[in-house]
């Protein structure tokens, strides 16, 4: 079993492109405005950290990831608002592609973080692969730097974005906006109900992995809403998806540390291949054990609590009821006769 070292960086946060004291007037629109222009410039400041100073800064490439799927969170809550415009298929490609590259190099970081139990030289080998393939996962991240911050082609595309949406507005200035505290409270409810139909059916590790990904999607659309839409309900919602991605996050990192010795150990000598495969074999044996306490966990605490946010989040969305008005004495004497 690999011990786990837990790097804990700051999380990247947003920077909020607007006076706090308007948030209670904006539009769904100008939500989706203000929150990519911020979420587009927290990747492009982490990028820079990741590409340049990935030595000094271990977090570098994980802040990157997390302003990446931020980003594609808000392009995927305000689909509806930013599909007028053609950049956001553009957008929502090169940031996937962007955030395959940092997966790769956030995996490596983390394994050369990893306390290991001595091995001799099948652990020197080990780390001298990751530490090449490490060296290796830079270039993309490199290269992404040069044609998306430097050339600006990021904040090109983001501008002529956002200007299309103008221009929408303009031309549909006589529709009627959503009311965005309705629209956040159905956008919470809807993908509350998505994530509980992706629970995974027993304890495989894929199906785990799924459902990580899918509850840090929700989780990263919460924080976004609750820069304009804050209540109990999504501060709830947020410490419980925490929690699932703190747990499943340890033991991804602990399946995809079993696989990637797994591999390096048929290209050494047997002596050392043999304690590669059992070095594997018992990291991937604490993972499936794992797995189980996770899925009774999850069964028990998690899925009561979404199920309970989401008749919250049902009954905050009805309308209030119309106040009865009393009748007054002389209607109902009137009535009487």
């Amino acid at each position: 079993m690999f011990p786990l070292l837990v790097l804990n960086g700051p999380e990247s946060c947003l920077v909020s492109c607007m006076p706090r004291k308007s948030k209670h007037s904006v539009t769904v629109e100008q939500m989706a405005q203000t929150l990519l222009k911020s979420c587009v410039l927290d990747v492009k400041s982490q990028l820079r950290v990741a590409a340049k100073d990935w030595r000094v800064s271990i977090d570098g490439v994980h802040e990157l990831r997390i302003a990446l799927r931020r980003t594609l969170a808000c392009l995927d809550l305000f689909s509806e608002q930013f599909s007028v415009a053609k950049e956001t298929c553009w957008l929502q490609k090169t940031l996937k592609e962007l955030l395959k590259s940092a997966g790769k190099a956030r995996d490596l970081d983390v394994l050369l973080a990893r306390e290991m139990p001595e091995q001799g030289k099948a652990q020197a080998q080990l780390r001298k692969a990751w530490k090449r393939k490490r060296k290796d996962c830079q270039e993309p991240l490199r290269q992404s730097f040069e044609t998306l911050v430097r050339e600006e082609k990021l904040q090109t595309k983001t501008r002529a974005l956002l200007k299309s949406m103008s221009a929408k507005k303009t031309d549909a200035s006589s529709e009627a906006a959503p009311d965005r505290g309705s629209w956040s409270t159905q956008q919470l409810r809807d993908r509350i109900e998505l994530l509980l139909k992706k629970l995974p059916e027993g304890s495989q590790l894929k199906g785990m992995h799924a459902f990580r990904i899918s509850s840090k999607q929700l989780r990263y659309v919460a924080e976004l809403l609750q820069e304009f839409h804050v209540d109990k309900t999504t501060k709830h919602l947020l410490r419980s998806l925490a929690d699932v991605q703190k747990k499943f996050g340890r033991l991804q990192d602990e399946a995809v540390a079993a696989k990637s010795v797994a591999r390096l150990s048929s290209k050494v000598s047997r002596k050392q291949g043999k304690s590669l495969q059992d070095m594997s074999a018992s990291a991937r044996v604490a993972a499936e054990s794992k797995a189980v306490e996770l899925i009774a966990w999850l069964n028990e605490k998690i899925v009561p609590e979404l199920n309970r946010m989401m008749q919250a989040l049902e009954q905050s969305g009805r309308p209030a009821p119309q106040p009865v008005k009393a009748r007054s004495s002389v209607k109902r004497a009137r009535a009487a006769t």
